[in-house]
């Protein structure tokens, strides 16, 4: 279900005449975020090792040593059939759907007044490097 969402997206997106189609990669943004990302990474797993080896120490590495093939499967096709099409719907169809409401939440949290548009509702641009919240 999650790739026909993604394909759907992804062709909403294409029609966009505000949406970038650089903002699906941002390879730039990896060198910088990949240590972070590493980090998180290895927390998880050494956390769920160590949850799985003092629950389950029986069925730990159950997958890879009784199932190779699908252990690998799951680790090639997981990201591509699932983690990507979520990213594209979560991330790019919902920060370009509803940029403008996510940039005035961002903006209120931070204690700065949001823009006020006066009767030109779509003329704002949106800083997308502010839309952390």
């Amino acid at each position: 279900m999650l790739p026909v969402g993604a394909v759907a997206t992804y062709a909403y997106l294409r029609r966009q005449p505000g949406f970038e189609r650089r903002d699906l990669t941002r390879a730039a943004a990896v060198p910088g975020a990949l240590p972070s990302i590493l980090v998180g990474w290895a927390l998880a797993a050494v956390v769920g090792i160590v949850v799985l080896a003092v629950a389950r120490p029986e069925q730990l590495f159950d997958l890879p040593r009784e199932e190779p093939l699908i252990w690998a499967l799951v680790a090639v096709f997981y990201p591509l059939l699932s983690v990507y099409p979520q990213e594209l719907i979560y991330r790019a169809f919902l920060l370009h759907r509803y940029a403008l409401p996510l940039a005035e939440v961002a903006r209120r949290r931070r204690g700065r007044a949001a823009p006020v548009a006066v009767g030109r509702r779509g003329s704002r641009q949106v800083d997308r490097a502010n839309l952390a919240i």
